[in-house]
């Protein structure tokens, strides 16, 4: 049940007779409606969290990477920097990938991945 459906349940309910059956199932419904919203907003939170994460660890790459053009640091600090821009991009498309619930969702993303590996392992 979506929260489309739910809402429509609740309408009806509302506007029905009031008995205990309906009081009841008014009670389950109001409270799968508002843990379906608050999942919501905490899926919403995570993402945004784990986007938020990707611009620190690329502005100090940056930084790395031009403290090794100017041969001030070395390659592995180079490979470090961009491991962890990559590990954070990782999480955040896990992230999307987790707050999905239909399969084309899903599909999208498996073909966004699988075109860019396509275009980079050549």
């Amino acid at each position: 049940m979506d929260i489309i459906a739910i809402n429509e349940a609740i309408e009806t309910l509302e506007n029905s007779d009031t008995n205990f059956e309906n009081v009841s199932e008014l009670a389950s419904l109001y409270i799968c409606r508002a843990n379906l919203q608050n999942l919501s907003n905490r899926q919403i939170e995570r993402v945004e969290d784990e986007l938020e994460d990707i611009l620190p660890y690329y502005t100090k790459y940056r930084e790395i990477k031009t403290r090794y053009q100017l041969n001030q640091t070395t390659e592995g600090e180079v490979i470090l920097g961009i491991k962890n821009v990559c590990r954070e991009i990782q999480q955040f498309i896990d992230t999307i990938y987790s707050g999905t619930d239909m399969n084309k969702e899903r599909i999208c993303i498996n073909k966004m991945i699988e075109q860019m590996h396509e275009k980079y392992s050549k």
